[in-house]
């Protein structure tokens, strides 16, 4: 991947999670400048700025050049599903996971 993809779908990323550069910048600790300044002049992140966006956007950096990933095979009540998830804390996501496992355990085979 060159430059131009890299941040081609960085911002496809940021607009199927509706980010803005800024709420990008907020969400991966990545100051807006630096996201600006990738952009203005056409350049690589570096790896350790490209490994905390995609942290934001809660995907693997092998996520991040894999052509189809994961959850294009996902329909679109659980893209839905996931994306509501993600907005939820740390905290939060350990307690839904907790009550699915509790929902698991108790159906039958």
């Amino acid at each position: 991947m060159n430059a131009e993809e890299i941040l081609k779908k960085i911002r496809k990323l940021c607009q199927s999670n509706h980010y803005t550069l800024y709420s990008l910048s907020k969400k991966s600790g990545v100051p807006l400048s630096t996201l600006s300044g990738l952009y203005a002049r056409n350049s690589f992140p570096s790896i350790p700025t490209l490994i905390r966006l995609c942290e934001a956007f809660d995907i693997t950096l092998g996520d991040f050049f894999t052509e189809n990933p994961p959850t294009a095979s996902l329909t679109e009540k659980e893209l839905l599903f996931l994306k509501k998830v993600r907005l939820l804390t740390t905290v939060k996501r350990q307690y839904l996971n907790a009550y699915i496992d509790a929902l698991l355990s108790g159906q039958q085979s």
